[in-house]
């Protein structure tokens, strides 16, 4: 049996099927190539979104160090991590660090005697509960054989000068040849009454004078 020689349009069937099949195999191979050289070169900046990553692809080697801030934190985690742990345990003591300066010499009661003051050194503030000067008390003027008296403002509102002995220093312009001066606490427990006596026969106009005065609480 002789084989039949195939007409020409089935030669060009079978080479057209040919070529087809042929250019399939090819475009895969290429896309195939085209994919895996892709690389961060061949990608423009900037043209990859959000929604085109897959859900927990990306790891903290991919995230850029520092890059994620809190408003990148959604509200339950950016909450725990603000929340304030329990305190720790304490640490060890540090070293025991240098001594410090002496400090002031305390003289005990009764440490002192006259023999360690120096003379004239001591004023009125010093020995007395309170001196101060009683400025401006107005006396006036003082008959003659007569005495006068005036009580000066309250010295403190704490003080309290009923039990203390009181010396009153006078002016130097007062004629103390011709007045006395004597001082009291006066009706008030923190004020001082001040007596002029004129022994002159004749009245003294002695105006308004300040005092010096030193008290002494003597109640113990």
């Amino acid at each position: 049996m002789s084989l039949r020689r195939p007409s020409p349009a089935v030669v060009l069937a079978s080479l057209a099927l040919f070529v087809a099949l042929d250019g399939v195999s090819a475009a895969q191979d290429a896309a195939s190539s085209a994919v895996r050289k892709i690389s961060g070169a061949t990608i423009k900046d900037r043209s990859i979104k959000a929604k085109q990553i897959a859900r927990s692809t990306l790891t903290s080697a991919e995230i850029k160090n520092g890059s994620i801030g809190a408003a990148d934190l959604d509200a339950p985690l950016t909450a725990k991590l603000a929340t304030v742990g329990a305190t720790g345990p304490a640490g060890p003591a540090g070293p025991t660090g240098p001594a410090g300066p002496a400090g002031p010499t305390v003289v005990p009661a009764d440490g002192v005697d006259a023999s360690k003051i120096k003379d004239f050194s001591l004023a009125g503030r010093d020995v007395g509960s309170v001196a101060t000067t009683l400025n401006d008390l107005p006396f006036g003027t003082i008959l003659g054989n007569s005495c006068k008296s005036v009580t000066s403002s309250s010295i403190s509102a704490t003080l309290d000068l009923s039990d203390d002995a009181l010396v009153v220093t006078p002016p130097a312009s007062l004629p103390l040849n011709q007045l006395s001066v004597s001082a009291q606490p006066g009706q008030t427990v923190n004020a001082v009454m001040v007596t002029l006596c004129n022994h002159a026969a004749s009245q003294l106009a002695v105006g308004s004078r300040s005092f010096r005065v030193v008290a002494f609480d003597v109640s113990g």
